[in-house]
């Protein structure tokens, strides 16, 4: 099973004999990489900032590699030790933090719980990145605690799940679909978000790093895992396994991006696959691979037709997303201020690619942000230094850029 049998709550448990059906969505939920596409068409934020420049405001919201996220005027990330912070989006004061230990669980699963947080990863806890919709955010760790609270601070409730056990942490977000919250932890499971318990698990849909995207055919929410198996929302059922060769292992793990009904998975072997649903039948037909320089730690960007990715070293690639043909690959120099391009030395390309004002942003683990414009030519516009680095990736909103940096969180504003 991929869960202790209990969850804790402010409120009566509710029966997990008979999960209630799920409900449409009302508004948006934001997550990982805003909608989970990375492109953030309302957004304007700065092309150019440094640690006193185009600065608003900054944090300190402690470790962690969770992006943060932008929901009704505040933002919400983790940090580890496992904690949830919801910061002021205009002035970054924060408005209430949230805590989450083992001590918070009733006492015969403290001590299991316990073992957990003690467990080391290279990635720490604050790996995966929050959800929200318009009335409750969700927090998930890489402990394998999952809590829910309100946009006030109250905690409506937690669980805990069997941990993960990669070898680099857990990593993989949790998002909102068809009215259930899912998490792959040990595998995909879909959780009521009301009450928190287990409503379908689907073991096919093995653990993987990255996070699962949304498409909807025919009215119908579907998620793809970053080893191709397509699994329809509402109910866990696997429609789908493998919809394209050369998908795992661990460097396999980035989360795939979904464009109208194409889908494009994997990192140095990517494939783009058309989806179409007919009935309970799913039909899937391979638009093309192709074979890039490396693998990634990022995941890409579809944006006006094109395809953007970077590998782990920096190795930047643009193609065509309807074909695959490459245009253009270039490997990403350093520069520091009044020096020459340096090889790219020992910076991860950890965050994910954003999308934004015809611009996209490449950040990477010592603080650096390269800005291009998002165009089949490789034409930059700035390199941006913050004081020190992140593996989490940027969020934008309306005029501002937030983005982790150390122990701090930055609003990047004009």
């Amino acid at each position: 099973m991929l869960s202790l049998a209990w969850a804790v709550s402010s409120a009566s448990p509710a029966s997990v004999s008979s999960p209630p059906i799920p409900q449409p969505e009302s508004k948006p939920s934001a997550g990982f990489r805003g909608d989970g596409s990375g492109v953030y068409p309302e957004s304007r934020p700065p092309a150019e900032w440094g640690e006193k420049k185009n600065v608003k405001w900054r944090t300190r919201v402690g470790k962690g590699y969770s992006s943060p996220v932008f929901s009704q005027g505040c933002l919400y990330v983790t940090s580890d030790p496992p904690e949830l912070i919801c910061i002021d989006a205009a002035t970054g004061a924060i408005r209430w933090k949230a805590p989450l230990k083992s001590a918070d669980l009733p006492s015969d699963f403290q001590a299991k719980a316990k073992a957990n947080e003690n467990a080391q990863t290279s990635c720490g806890y604050a790996a995966p990145t929050p959800v929200t919709d318009e009335s409750r955010v969700f927090a998930l760790f890489g402990s394998g605690l999952v809590a829910c609270f309100s946009h006030d601070g109250k905690r409506r409730w937690l669980r805990q799940l069997e941990p993960a056990k990669r070898n680099y942490g857990h990593s993989s977000s949790p998002i909102l679909v068809a009215g259930r919250l899912l998490v792959n932890v040990r595998h995909l499971a879909g959780l009521d978000p009301e009450a928190g318990t287990i409503a379908w698990e689907c073991p096919e849909a093995g653990e993987t790093y990255g996070t699962p995207v949304r498409m909807d055919l025919s009215d119908t929410p579907i998620v793809i895992t970053p080893l191709g198996v397509v699994v329809r929302a509402r109910d866990g059922v696997a429609l789908a396994k493998g919809i394209a060769e050369d998908l795992g292992g661990d460097e396999y793990g980035i989360s795939p991006v979904a464009s109208g009904d194409t889908v494009y998975l994997g990192a140095r072997n990517t494939s783009a696959v058309r989806l179409e649903l007919r009935g309970d039948r799913l039909v899937t037909r391979k638009l093309w691979s192709a074979e890039l320089p490396n693998a990634a730690y990022a995941s890409p960007v579809v944006r006006s037709g094109l395809f953007f990715y970077v590998g782990k070293q920096a190795e930047y690639s643009i193609l065509d997303a309807a074909t695959g043909a490459t245009l253009l690959e270039r490997v990403l120099k350093l520069a520091p201020a009044g020096g020459e391009d340096q090889d790219h030395g020992n910076a991860n390309v950890y965050p994910s690619l954003c999308a934004a004002d015809g611009k996209i942003f490449i950040s990477n683990d010592i603080g650096q942000t390269f800005v291009l414009e998002a165009t089949r030519e490789y034409r930059e516009i700035a390199r941006n230094q913050l004081p020190e680095g992140s593996g989490s990736t940027p969020a934008l909103a309306g005029s501002s850029l937030f983005i982790r940096a150390g122990e701090y969180l930055y609003c990047i504003e004009k």
